[in-house]
C-alpha cells in the first residue's frame, strides 16, 4: 500500500533485511534512550508478522517510521512494572499499539506526519483491526499532535508518568478508527 503526498509515500515494510534494519537505526537517535530499540529488538520486530512496520518516504530516503505491535505484547512487555494497570485488555487481539514512531526533522513538514498515521490507520484497516494504542511521550509535543490528529477517534486519554521509563510523563491513548 503507498500513500501520496507529493514526493512523499508511505511503504509497509514485510519482513527483514539489512537494508529495512540500517533505515530504523537511522532512525534510533530519535527517539527518547529509554525507548530505544537494540539490534535485536528491531530484527524481531522486523521479523515478526504480526508486526505493521511502516517507513515514510521521501523519493529514496527514509523520513519516518512507525511500528505496530499487538497491544497485549505491551501489556506483556509493561507486566512487571505495574505500568500496564490502566490499559484495558485485548481479549479478541483487535487493538494494535504504536510501539515506536519518529520522523527526522527533513520530515517534519505540516501534513507529513498525517500521511503516515493515516497510512498507517488504512493498512490497520485494511487487515480488519480499527482500534489503537500508544504512550506518547508529552515532554516533545508529539502528544498534542497525536491528540490533533486522532481527534474524536480517541477513547481513553490519560497522562501518566511511566516508571519503567524513569518516571518521565507519557500520554496514553485508546481509540477506535471509523473511516
Amino acid at each position: 500500500m503507498r500513500e501520496k503526498n507529493g514526493k512523499l509515500k508511505a511503504v509497509v515494510v514485510r519482513g527483514f533485511s539489512e537494508h529495512n534494519m540500517e533505515a530504523i537505526k537511522g532512525l534510533r537517535s530519535l527517539f527518547p534512550k529509554t525507548v530505544r530499540n537494540t539490534d535485536e529488538q528491531i530484527r524481531r520486530n522486523l521479523a515478526n508478522p504480526e508486526n505493521l512496520n511502516m517507513f515514510l518516504m521521501c523519493g529514496d530516503e527514509v523520513v519516518g517510521y512507525i511500528l505496530g505491535t499487538p497491544h497485549a505484547d505491551a501489556i506483556s512487555e509493561l507486566k512487571d512494572t505495574q505500568d500496564e494497570r490502566y490499559m484495558s485488555p485485548d481479549p479478541r487481539n483487535e487493538r494494535t499499539y504504536i510501539d515506536q514512531m519518529a520522523l527526522k526533522p527533513s520530515g517534519r513538514a505540516h501534513g507529513n506526519f498525517l500521511v503516515l498515521v493515516i497510512s498507517f490507520l488504512n493498512e490497520l484497516w485494511s487487515k480488519g483491526k480499527c482500534k489503537i494504542s500508544s504512550h506518547i511521550l508529552a515532554d516533545q509535543g508529539l502528544d498534542r499532535a497525536v491528540t490533533m490528529a486522532f481527534g474524536r477517534m480517541l477513547t481513553k486519554k490519560k497522562s501518566i508518568k511511566l516508571m519503567c521509563h524513569q518516571g518521565k510523563e507519557f500520554l496514553y491513548i485508546e481509540g477506535t478508527y471509523v473511516k
